[in-house]
């Protein structure tokens, strides 16, 4: 059993666009060819993915130098889990579809 990771970047969903059309279109006949296979699906316009900005950095350099994971800030603890979570999923796909305009 595979992991398809199924990334879409698109503001309209498969009734108006064709990009996204497609994507389901290959999606239906993915699921047909591979009924084993597990999808897991990232919307990128309704997902929460944080801004890199300084908390993210500060959290970072924070891990980096040695200290503990509850030394961070609110903002810095919610931002590096929500990466890591990111980076966990994206890590975890065998394989990888992107849905773009």
């Amino acid at each position: 059993m595979s992991t398809l990771l199924y990334i879409t970047a698109h503001p309209h969903d498969d009734r108006a666009s064709y990009s996204m059309a497609v994507g389901k279109a290959f999606l239906d006949a993915y699921r047909e060819n591979y009924p084993g296979d597990h999808i897991v699906t990232l919307d990128l316009y309704k997902a929460y993915i944080p801004q890199i900005d300084t908390d993210v950095f500060g959290g970072w350099g924070k891990l980096r130098s040695g200290s503990s994971f509850d030394q961070l800030s609110e903002e810095e603890k919610k931002k590096v889990t929500r990466f890591g979570e990111l980076t966990d999923q994206f890590v975890a796909g065998d394989k990888y579809v992107f849905v773009t305009p």
